[in-house]
């Protein structure tokens, strides 16, 4: 699981059945994003999105209106996916994006600065980039990290 903000954290779909994990980050709502879920006493939506498959923005604004809900309530919300690389990451980047008002590559490369293996797939990457009006191929995102990386 990794930490983003104070309001927001990434993990696998794995940890949502983790009590001590989910209480050891504070996590207090938890946005799945897939066909399972939990039962638990938290706040928590689940939504059957696939990562191969471009971000509905119908699908992503209810997401992004639970995440805005819980945080308003000072819940720290989880997002989780398979593999908490890239299906939870998109939506984390949204969520950024939302939040802070930063763009979508910024709101990534924070994402990315707290969670280094976080790397939305192009289909992912450029619904975002499509859905905010921000356009940006996958393989300029690519040489921007990878710029980053050289550089430190």
């Amino acid at each position: 699981m990794h930490t983003i903000t104070n309001w927001l954290a990434i993990g696998r779909l794995s940890d949502i059945n983790n009590e001590l994990l989910l209480q050891g980050h504070k996590i207090k709502a938890i946005l799945v994003l897939g066909r399972e879920s939990a039962s638990h006493n938290l706040p928590a939506m689940a939504l059957d999105v696939q990562g191969d498959q471009p971000i509905s923005s119908d699908v992503l604004g209810e997401a992004l209106s639970f995440i805005h809900e819980q945080k308003a309530q000072g819940n720290k919300v989880l997002i989780t996916c398979d593999t908490e690389i890239s299906l939870s990451t998109a939506y984390a980047t949204a969520a950024l994006k939302e939040e802070t008002g930063m763009s979508v590559l910024d709101s990534f490369l924070e994402v990315r600065k707290y969670h280094p293996s976080a790397l939305p797939n192009p289909v992912l990457w450029q619904s975002l980039a499509e859905i905010y009006g921000e356009p940006m191929a996958f393989e300029e995102l690519q040489d921007i990290m990878r710029k980053i990386e050289e550089a430190s």
